[in-house]
């Protein structure tokens, strides 16, 4: 369980680094905010369900058998959810929306 523990750590930062640089490049810099604190709020929101739902397992078939359960349950479900995007095609950063972007800085480089 350890090394399950770790290895979903690891993915778990791999992930959220990678879709926040996704995001803040597609995403127009107006509604920067209202889609991050959209995607804190759905992520938030769950946590309770999961807890809830995680309580119930352990009450009725043990604390070790639910975490088994939860990390055998992760990697198919993460596979799933990764091969049906359109991420492992994606070479580089999408441009940013029309209008953004196009201001350059004195180094020359985009003020976004």
């Amino acid at each position: 369980m350890v090394s399950g523990g770790l290895l979903s750590a690891f993915g778990n930062t791999t992930y959220n680094i990678s879709v926040a640089s996704i995001r803040q490049a597609a995403t127009p810099d107006r509604l920067l905010g209202r889609v991050g604190s959209s995607e804190l709020f759905v992520g938030y929101g769950v946590l309770p369900v999961g807890a809830l739902l995680g309580g119930v397992l352990a009450s009725r078939i043990g604390v070790g058998e639910t975490l088994l359960i939860s990390m055998l349950a992760q990697l198919p479900l993460l596979m799933v959810l990764l091969l049906a995007s359109p991420l492992p095609t994606l070479r580089e950063l999408p441009p940013p929306p029309d209008g953004e972007g196009t201001e350059t800085g004195t180094d020359g480089m985009p003020i976004r």
